[in-house]
């Protein structure tokens, strides 16, 4: 299982995906563990999500669709920020949190 982050994504009036929006990182669930665990020790608290804009109770360890909120994701991002400051260094896992990082600070995204 993976997770897919997108923004934007349009959906037809029975609910169904039209298209994706705007594809963002992808992470396996090991690396999304990480990034929520990592965060709630480094103050951030997960917020509230929605599905198709209603509220949705599934949690982070789903990929429905649902949407993390603009201030969520960008607080999620303070947190990452104060955990792992040194952007010089280099490596894959590094571009990876630096660019979900980038792609929280641009607001609401959905989790696929």
């Amino acid at each position: 299982m993976g997770f897919d982050l997108a923004r934007g994504t349009t959906y037809d009036d029975g609910g169904d995906v039209v298209e994706f929006g705007k594809r963002g990182p992808r992470f396996n669930i090991a690396g999304w563990e990480w990034l929520i665990e990592t965060a709630k020790k480094h103050g951030w608290t997960p917020g509230p999500l929605t599905l198709r804009g209603e509220p949705y109770d599934g949690g982070y360890y789903f990929n429905d669709g649902q949407v993390v909120s603009a201030e969520t994701a960008i607080a999620w991002a303070d947190a990452l920020e104060r955990a792992y400051p040194y952007r010089g260094e280099t490596g894959r896992w590094r571009q990876l949190v630096a660019d979900f990082i980038v792609f929280c600070r641009a607001g609401a995204f959905e989790i696929w």
